[in-house]
């Protein structure tokens, strides 16, 4: 039998707690609005809504072109315009900003908690709706990622509830205009964002499973849709393609291109490197991971500088679920199809999520709100209601019905408040660091060099804080190792003009190599990298650098702190000494440091430099072999006299066993392939090289 639900649902202090709920939201999530920093898929919508309204021009993804202006299309292949029509009107009103972004999209949160309470109202009751939405006003992956929430897209979870209320409606009236406004939401959805396509599959998943039977006992799959009239079906396919039309258009003018990202994306991510063919792994880090990172906002540790978690919403969650299964069994629970509904939804698309084109999931699980809120409250509730029919357990039934949810509020409560703190102190951590504010009110100073990004994090957030006035260049390529014609095109950016030069510290580095190449560049055309400025952390640990290029100075003696020699090879050039090595280099690293050579006469040939590790059977392990000054600088160009630090680069193998290694140097013939004579206080050296040092090699690290 099913339980009749309780007579006074619609008490009024039910309701209250959607107040109460609100209120609680609006101040935890208003309060520090500036912190932490903003980050740049933060800005990545917004500043596109702002260039429109700036009358400036358009720098997005896609656009297209009507009523002689352009108009957003996308600010990425998967990613549509949703959040930056919406920030568009109150950026002409009220001007754009980090303020008046989070504020909006408090707001959007705002009115998120409200079309969630009156969605789980419409499927249960109003004291499940009131439960949940204060469960979920007061969840701290809820409260921060709403605040930065076009980080996730957050129109998508407004959308998602609609379109389950829609067809809730439609399947329970017949009404055609329910699946009218299905039909649209769901457009919207794929528009915002193309992973709203997780919800329409576990739809289908959760009707498969759970129909009702008809007379005959078999499903009865095709009821709704034969009582539908034919008219509201084509009316809901249109709509849904006016909702999905800048989807739709996105592809039809670049030939396809989210089906193309898909299919490349399809076995592994191009991206994140992560296998979809390794289905057991990412299910176990999308429910042991992700889904309680959800829950618990574990995730904002590394954004915000220190650990805190809700340690009992998950458990709460698990024991509701235990909770629902004895009362369904017992006939006491109220709508079971609906519980049975929520639970598939939820693993449905958390299972989805193991294969999909980023490694994001948890922030991409935000799609799941308010639902296991909503099957926390139902178990509370439920036990509630079993107390009060059955006296003789009544105290022991409504204890266990209090802890569900008081146990995950009060610990929501603690981590938010405890994140709050923590914020204060660090301003938050890495791309999302405050120091972002510093470095965009310097960049905007008058006669400020263009900027160039080296990394990925710094252009959109720069536009929107600046008022698109510093736009930096894109300077970097998506890959941990740019090719050679990257240095190529650094050489290019340094005749275009004077530029300051912005790149991450090591330790939050998105893409490297960027800075190292640059720094070649510079080198191979008579250039040096010099620090113009370094921001950090409230905790005083770096986080920006930026550089700026200027003529290097030449060199006329050999520096003060170098390792001198005074070898000669051959009769036109002395070695004079070598860059301090360091104690110990580690394996997998890139040893580099400078040797300098004095051409005593001007040489007449091309000549070669090369450098060997070295172990004592003399196996070279790791090499450098080229025309000096990385292939710049060829000896039959040098001048009598002049002194050049001749740049060296090893690489070491991960594989390299730690121990004991010699580092040798010599010079030959670009075209023999004779080596020079190598001599040092009157004696020729043995194979015509010199050993500059006896090397550690540790897998550690430099001590």
């Amino acid at each position: 039998m099913v339980y009749n639900v309780s007579p006074y649902n619609r008490s009024r202090a039910w309701r209250g707690l959607l107040i109460l709920a609100l209120a609680t939201y609006l101040v935890l999530a208003t309060h520090q609005l500036g912190l932490p920093g903003l980050n740049y898929d933060e800005a990545l919508e917004p500043a596109p809504a702002m260039q429109f309204v700036l009358g400036e021009p358009l720098d997005s993804y896609s656009t297209v072109h009507l009523f002689d202006r352009d108009w957003p299309l996308s600010v990425l292949p998967y990613v549509g315009g949703t959040t930056t029509y919406l920030l568009m009107p109150v950026f002409a009103l009220f001007g754009p900003g980090q303020a008046t972004l989070r504020l909006t999209l408090i707001g959007l949160g705002a009115v998120t908690l409200v079309v969630a309470w009156s969605v789980v109202r419409s499927l249960f009751d109003e004291r499940l709706a009131g439960v949940a939405t204060l469960l979920l006003a007061v969840s701290p992956a809820y409260l921060f990622w709403t605040r930065m929430g076009s980080y996730i897209s957050l129109p998508l979870v407004p959308l998602a509830l609609a379109v389950v209320w829609a067809l809730h409606r439609w399947r329970e009236t017949d009404r055609g205009r329910y699946l009218v406004v299905a039909g649209f939401c769901f457009g919207l959805g794929l528009t915002t964002k193309i992973l709203f396509i997780w919800l329409p599959v576990a739809l289908a998943l959760a009707w498969l499973l759970l129909a009702p039977r008809g007379d005959d006992g078999r499903r009865d799959w095709l009821g709704p849709l034969r009582r539908t009239p034919v008219g509201a079906w084509l009316l809901a396919g249109g709509v849904a393609l006016v909702g999905a039309a800048p989807f739709l258009a996105l592809n039809l003018l670049h030939a396809g291109e989210t089906v193309q990202l898909v299919r490349r994306n399809l076995f592994e991510t191009e991206l994140y490197g992560v296998s979809n063919l390794d289905m057991l792994t990412n299910l176990r880090i999308r429910f042991a991971t992700d889904l309680v990172a959800l829950l618990d906002g574990v995730w904002f540790a590394d954004v915000l500088g220190g650990l805190h978690r809700c340690p009992f919403t998950a458990p709460a969650l698990g024991v509701a679920l235990l909770v629902i299964l004895a009362l369904w069994r017992a006939g006491r629970l109220a709508h079971p199809r609906r519980a049975a509904f929520l639970a598939i939804l939820i693993v449905a698309i958390t299972i989805q999520s193991a294969v999909t084109v980023s490694s994001l999931g948890a922030m991409h699980l935000a799609i799941l709100w308010p639902w296991p809120q909503t099957l926390i409250a139902l178990a509370a509730v439920g036990l509630l209601d079993y107390a009060r029919d059955n006296r003789r357990i009544a105290w022991p039934v409504a204890l266990l019905a209090g802890l569900l949810v008081v146990m995950p509020l009060a610990s929501n409560l603690r981590t938010v408040l405890a994140y709050h703190h923590t914020m204060a102190q660090t301003g938050g951590r890495g791309n999302f660091s405050d120091a972002i504010f510093s470095l965009a009110a310097d960049l905007d100073q008058p006669d400020v060099p263009q900027a160039v990004a080296l990394d990925w994090g710094f252009k959109r957030n720069m536009q929107l804080l600046t008022g698109n006035r510093v736009i930096p260049e894109d300077g970097f390529t998506y890959s941990q190792q740019p090719g050679i014609e990257y240095r190529s095109w650094a050489e290019w950016r340094f005749e275009q003009g004077p530029a300051l030069y912005i790149a991450h510290t090591p330790a939050y580095t998105a893409f490297g190599g960027h800075r190292e190449l640059l720094e070649e560049a510079a080198y191979r055309t008579g250039r040096e990298l010099t620090l113009w400025k370094e921001y950090a952390h409230r905790d005083g640990v770096p986080i920006y650098r930026v550089y700026s290029v200027a003529p290097a100075p030449p060199v006329t003696e050999l520096p003060v702190d170098a390792t001198g020699l005074e070898a000669r090879f051959g009769a036109e050039l002395t070695l004079l000494g070598h860059d301090p090595l360091g104690e110990a280099w580690q394996a997998g690293s890139r040893a580099v440091f400078h040797v300098y050579w004095q051409a005593e006469t001007e040489p007449q040939a091309d000549y070669k430099v090369f450098v060997h590790l070295s172990v004592a059977d003399e196996q070279v392990m790791a090499q450098h072999d080229g025309v000096p000054m990385l292939w710049a600088y060829p000896t039959s160009a040098w001048q009598a006299g002049e002194i050049i630090a001749d740049r060296i680069q090893l690489s070491l193998s991960e594989d390299l066993t730690p121990g004991l290694y010699r580092l040798w140097i010599g010079m030959y013939h670009e075209q023999t392939g004779e080596r020079l004579s190598a001599v040092r206080e009157g004696e020729r050296l043995p194979d015509d090289r010199l050993m500059l040092a006896e090397i550690e090699v540790t897998s550690e690290g430099p001590r």
